[in-house]
């Protein structure tokens, strides 16, 4: 479990991230129905006066979150009940949720990026990515988190499954090796079931719930320069968070 370390320099938040949550609030509120369409991009800018790609952001924030779903050709939509839910968001460090790598890669091969990660990135469906496939180890014959990596085409074609093997941080060689400035992540927790592959490769039962997290690096630009998908040993791993009111 990592230590929760010193108590952290206050840090605005940014813009889109503000406007999501008061979007979220009117949802919760009643006011906006699940089936109901959000307004139009050039109505919520108006509204909040903002551009258009902060609201984008603001709106990609809570599709990733299955507040609202984008409808192909149709708009953007709240989601049914069942899938609304009590949604935490926390601004840290990504240095704290970073471990060192020993880790044993399965796979490495091109496909399309699947339409979750597609959906919690807010990138348009069919593009290949490369994918490498490892499990993480603290301790040797312990995994500890089974992770696929997804590299975009213009990072791929520089990746090796020798460069995931550790035992840097894959985000922290990657930025190294090709001179990018990391600028932030976004990440999502949530529950899955192991399916067959996961669980052998953690030594689990297949179906065992699972803390999933899903993590997309951003370069200054903007840019995006990797998506992993981790699913952690229910045993062998914790995530914790030291918490101070919002007026201290």
């Amino acid at each position: 479990m990592a230590d929760a370390g010193p108590r952290p320099a206050r840090q605005a938040e940014p813009l889109y991230r503000r406007i999501a949550a008061d979007m979220l609030m009117t949802i919760d509120s009643g006011r906006m129905e699940p089936g109901a369409a959000l307004p139009s991009e050039a109505e919520l800018c108006a509204a909040y006066r903002v551009s258009r790609i902060t609201i984008r952001k603001a709106v990609d924030e809570l599709v990733a979150r299955q507040v609202v779903e984008r409808r192909r050709g149709s708009g953007t939509y709240i989601s049914s009940t069942e899938h609304i839910g009590k949604a935490v968001v926390l601004t840290g460090y990504i240095d704290d949720v970073l471990m060192l790598n020993r880790m044993t890669v399965l796979d490495e091969t091109w496909r399309p990026l699947p339409r979750h990660l597609t959906v919690f990135a807010g990138l348009p469906a069919g593009e290949d990515f490369k994918q490498i496939v490892g499990v993480n180890h603290i301790t040797p014959g312990e995994p500890i988190v089974h992770i696929a990596f997804w590299f975009p085409p213009a990072i791929a074609t520089r990746v090796s499954a020798a460069d995931v093997a550790g035992p840097l941080p894959t985000i922290t060689h990657i930025a190294r090796s090709h001179g990018l400035r990391l600028d932030h992540a976004e990440q999502l927790l949530d529950a899955v079931p192991a399916t067959a592959l996961v669980a052998a490769a953690l030594g689990i039962r297949r179906g065992t719930s699972l803390l999933r997290g899903r993590r997309a690096y951003y370069d200054t630009e903007g840019r995006l320069i990797e998506i992993f998908e981790a699913q952690y040993h229910p045993i062998r791993y914790q995530f914790s968070a030291r918490l101070f009111p919002r007026h201290a």
